[in-house]
């Protein structure tokens, strides 16, 4: 559930080819605890999922900064949000405005209206020709208290004032207790599967040790250090390696600083995390 960070590291731009920048990375850092610690989410329970031709180059030393344990990066990095957009499933959003006062929004009430949007959804859906069995709607209340400028998210069931007090105190660190709770908005999203995407395939065997393409003399944090460089395509399935090391492809590149592991999923994907003491490469 560590995703959402992705979208702040799509706009990095590094100083150096193979050493991110420190007051880029502070930025970034400072972004990203507003998206985690000031909405109230640890950074330490979550994965770091970078994207963008620079976002895998500057990944670890965010996530040292947030104390985040492991890094996802997916493949083709720098092509992610195209390849999103090739292979995204069906999607409409609906939305309508109530400006309710919590003693005119029963979940009755609520529930009529919700059935509307779901009408229109389905018309849509079916215009789209999406069968109707694939299609999944949810419904959701923008929601705050009376007087505030800005609302929470919640599900749309019948606990819904309930969770909107734990939401706002989860994020914000209090509650009001007795003040009136304003719906703002109904919002419904409805989706359906309607692509599937490519299944992996490798021509390496599990295993095998990759050739480096190269090395750098790379001067990290106050010394030198010798560092092969890979090409991304020729790392098999299960292959690890403790950095310092390099990661090179067509569309970004992964930068491993020492102290940190890398190792290729199954399905291409590199995790990386913390090396352990001790720990050997290969």
């Amino acid at each position: 559930a560590g995703f959402f960070f992705a979208p702040i590291l799509r706009f990095v731009r590094a100083s150096h080819p193979l050493v991110p920048d420190s007051v880029a990375n502070a930025n970034i850092a400072r972004s990203l605890r507003v998206l985690s610690v000031e909405r109230g989410h640890d950074p330490r329970r979550f994965t770091l999922l970078p994207f963008g031709g620079a976002g895998p180059l500057h990944a670890a030393e965010l996530a040292e900064e947030l104390s985040i344990p492991s890094i996802l990066i997916p493949k083709f990095p720098g092509l992610l949000s195209a390849y999103g957009m090739a292979y995204a499933d069906w999607r409409r959003d609906y939305v309508k405005t109530l400006l309710w006062k919590e003693d005119q929004a029963g979940f009755h009430s609520l529930r009529k209206q919700a059935v509307e949007l779901e009408n229109l959804a389905r018309r849509d859906a079916a215009a789209d020709r999406i069968a109707p069995r694939s299609l999944r709607l949810d419904s959701v209340l923008d929601l705050r208290y009376q007087g505030q400028s800005y609302e929470i998210e919640v599900p749309l069931r019948r606990s819904f004032r309930q969770d909107f007090s734990r939401a706002h105190f989860r994020r914000y660190g209090y509650k009001h207790r007795g003040r009136p709770i304003e719906i703002v908005n109904l919002r419904l999203r409805a989706q359906a599967r309607t692509n599937t995407l490519p299944e992996n395939s490798s021509s390496f065997e599990l295993g095998s040790y990759p050739i480096p393409c190269g090395f750098s003399r790379l001067y990290w944090r106050g010394r030198y250090y010798p560092t092969p460089i890979f090409l991304r395509e020729s790392l098999p399935a299960a292959f690890s390696i403790e950095g310092p090391a390099i990661v090179a492809e067509f569309s970004a590149t992964t930068f491993v600083p020492p102290g940190w592991r890398l190792r290729v999923e199954r399905g291409g994907e590199l995790l990386m995390t913390r090396a352990e003491k001790g720990g050997r490469r290969g």
